[in-house]
């Protein structure tokens, strides 16, 4: 699968960071370094490999480094390593609570940004305000 960025909803910043990774399958966590996240994803290289759909939980500190952010996520993309790129692991960030959103927004938009997400139901349009 192409990681090209016409398909991306935001726009990736780089992100340097140790990230705990927990295995569901496996029951066990390991960790792996972060290379760029946006406000709904993380692409890491792991210590090992991972399969597309696999559900796993991530623990890695805040963009203002004062705490640590902890939220599940799904295998969305895995990237094969070659000679002239390392392999990594994209992970799309679900059940994620508004505020860490509103933090990673400010990490990649700046502050002077505000990032609003427009969520459209099947059969709903929004109100024309």
């Amino acid at each position: 699968m192409s990681g090209s960025s016409d398909n991306r909803k935001f726009p990736r910043k780089p992100f340097e960071a140790k990230v705990r990774i927990h295995d569901h399958i496996h029951g066990k966590w390991t960790t792996g370094t972060a290379i760029d996240i946006n406000p709904m994803g993380l692409l890491i290289i792991p210590r090992r490999s991972f399969n597309v759909g696999e559900s796993i939980d991530l623990s890695f500190p805040s963009t203002e480094g004062d705490h640590d952010l902890k939220v599940s996520g799904e295998v969305v993309r895995v990237d094969i390593q070659t000679s002239d790129r390392k392999g990594g692991v994209a992970v799309e960030f679900f059940g994620m609570e508004d505020w860490m959103f509103e933090e990673l927004c400010r990490y990649v938009y700046g502050e002077e940004k505000e990032a609003v997400l427009t969520v459209t139901l099947q059969g709903q349009t929004p109100d024309a305000s």
